[in-house]
């Protein structure tokens, strides 16, 4: 694994699981236009510059070069509230709450999807921690566990072909292939299915990942759903 591959992994165990316990999906955000002052905190113009700041890290990351003109696309409906948000009378910053951005960086005629979660710092400056690229609707905490699945399973099929000197890898995409099926109850919660692309050794694979929620979690498999029967 790559030093910025570690030092995500390292982010993600050192500050989102002393912080709160995630529910297993991303959150909509429906309740943010109904707070016109969070909402505009959250959207604040200084918003365009941190994020073209974490995508260009991204960028560097997976190897992409741009020379054009970088700018971000955002809206409210794409910022997933994972804890409330405080931002009491006159204070500069939340004291409470964690959120997340989804946006596109837009550079030399092409769009990619980033995610960055932000964490209040008690009044303080909000920390950044930038999270896996795409659409994936996993939370952060489940995120870590399934990134470590997929690693173990391209590291273990790259020694299979006898290529495991290689320490590059990076998980450049994730998308959804089906929405979270409906629980037999009637709830919410079901399985469904999400595709991340995983580079390994300048090779870039689609690995298939099925989760499946269950009395003690959720269960991460790295193939389909349908073969997942």
């Amino acid at each position: 694994m790559n030093q910025a591959a570690k030092k995500t992994v390292f982010l993600f165990v050192g500050i989102l699981l002393p912080l709160i316990a995630f529910p297993e999906t991303s959150p909509n955000s429906a309740s943010l236009r109904s707070n016109p002052k969070t909402l505009a905190y959250l959207t604040d113009s200084s918003v365009d510059k941190k994020l073209v700041d974490i995508g260009k890290m991204w960028d560097k990351q997976l190897g992409v070069v741009c020379d054009s003109p970088v700018k971000v696309e955002y809206s409210a409906d794409r910022i997933f509230i994972h804890k409330p948000v405080e931002l009491p009378d006159g204070a500069q910053h939340p004291v409470d709450g964690i959120w997340q951005y989804r946006f596109d960086l837009v550079r030399c005629g092409h769009s990619t999807t980033y995610n960055t979660l932000v964490v209040s710092q008690k009044g303080a400056v909000p920390r950044d921690v930038p999270i896996l690229p795409g659409k994936t609707i996993a939370s952060p905490t489940l995120q870590m566990d399934t990134l470590q699945i997929v690693r173990s399973k391209v590291t273990m099929e790259a020694k299979v072909n006898k290529n495991s000197q290689c320490e590059d890898f990076v998980v450049s995409d994730t998308s959804l292939v089906s929405v979270p099926q409906q629980a037999k109850d009637g709830g919410a919660g079901g399985r469904w299915e999400e595709r991340w692309m995983a580079r390994y050794c300048n090779e870039t694979v689609p690995i298939p990942v099925c989760f499946n929620p269950n009395a003690k979690g959720t269960a991460i498999l790295t193939q389909s759903c349908a073969e997942a029967r």
